[in-house]
């Protein structure tokens, strides 16, 4: 419940997943650049993400009029739906997955939620009692242990929860501990219906899966939200590939000029040697052999020791590398199969180094309608003006 420190006073580190999950590939041109604000550099438009944050992530805010909340999900629950997406299959999430933990109560409610992308969540604190006590020690998302103590002070000083001796914070960095100190005889079941009722330990979580879609705000159930996910990432792919198509064929016309001016490197030695400086070389070298500007700059920069029998093999080498590079590179961009094979092992890789067990519990619980008193109002006379 502390307020944010000044900026003045924190620092930020990217974290691990980030760099392999988000930014991994940018510098290879996958994703469209923009000048930013000032057009002194270029900016990404958007980040190549195979770590797919906006399920895992939650996020909420306000803005043109339209408002959006999205819930944190399970890292290991995402790739499972992804996968059955992939596959052909209906994707389901178990539900939301908060950092606090805690229970979700209304497991029936889940699937309609996915579908829709609208919904609510009832979140309840896990608790467990001991030596005269109740400790919860998971509390609903979004909720500070500060607002929790002050409700239940609340509650006590109106004498709405019978038995009650003591309230007391025993948070520390181990975790959560929130003890409320009751009598030996104190109806323990009853305490906890009145503090379920009158405090945030029972709280609610509103889905609304608002995004921007190609600049438009649009309201995303599961389905869509991962068809969006998949289509960005294997557009990545794509335009990963082609640059790297391309830097393939800049290297290989590079090798295929220095492998012909090794077969006849005598001349091609005797033709820079006539020539007065680079340039008049590399021109020499155009003219005389066909070479390109590309080709001849690299020949007229290649060292001497590059003119040795083990290093001519390397460069032969390099260039059966290179062609049999270039070759993988149009298969997988010839074929969506092998592009999609691509994403499930880039997604796997960052699950098995990233994912973790669920916290959050999540169970059916049937809450009792509550019946609405009726008021009875006698009639009397009034005046209205």
């Amino acid at each position: 419940g502390d307020g944010p420190a000044h900026y003045r006073y924190t620092e930020c580190r990217l974290a691990k997943l980030a760099e392999d999950g988000i930014l991994e590939g940018v510098k290879r041109h996958c994703v469209d650049f923009q000048p930013n604000f000032d057009e002194t550099k270029e900016e990404p438009v958007s980040l190549p993400a195979v770590f797919p944050n906006l399920l895992c992530n939650p996020n909420s805010g306000i803005g043109v009029a339209l408002a959006c909340s999205w819930a944190p999900h399970n890292l290991r629950e995402v790739a499972a739906a992804i996968n059955d997406y992939l596959d052909g299959k209906e994707p389901m999430l178990l539900g939301a997955d908060f950092p606090t933990g805690a229970q979700i109560l209304n497991k029936d409610d889940i699937p309609k939620i996915m579908q829709t992308g609208k919904g609510t969540l009832r979140i309840r604190a896990k608790y467990l009692t001991e030596n005269n006590s109740i400790v919860f020690y998971e509390i609903p998302y979004g909720v500070t242990i500060e607002k929790i103590i002050q409700e239940l002070n609340e509650l006590a000083d109106a004498d709405k929860i019978d038995g009650v001796t003591e309230i007391r914070d025993e948070t520390t960095k181990k975790g959560i501990r929130i003890v409320l100190k009751h009598k030996k005889d104190a109806n323990i079941s009853k305490i906890l219906t009145t503090v379920f009722a009158g405090t945030s330990l029972q709280n609610t979580f509103s889905y609304n899966q608002v995004a921007l879609v190609n600049g438009e705000p649009k309201l995303l159930n599961l389905k869509d939200c991962i068809k969006i996910y998949v289509e960005h990432n294997i557009n990545c792919i794509t335009k990963e590939y082609r640059f790297n198509l391309e830097k393939a064929q800049v290297r290989l016309h590079i090798v295929d000029g220095l492998l012909k001016a090794l077969e006849d490197i005598d001349n091609v030695i005797a033709t820079i040697r006539a020539s007065k400086n680079s340039a008049e070389a590399r021109l020499a070298l155009q003219e005389k052999y066909g070479f390109s500007e590309e080709q001849s700059k690299a020949i007229v920069e290649m060292k001497l020791g590059k003119l040795a029998s083990l290093e001519k093999i390397e460069i032969e080498n390099e260039h059966a590398e290179l062609v049999s590079t270039i070759d993988n590179i149009n298969t997988v961009l010839s074929s969506k199969d092998k592009q999609i094979s691509i994403l499930r092992d880039r997604l796997n890789n960052i699950v098995i180094k990233y994912g973790d067990d669920r916290r959050t519990e999540v169970t059916q619980i049937e809450f009792p309608k509550q019946k609405k008193e009726v008021v009875v109002v006698e009639p009397k006379d009034c005046v209205v003006v």
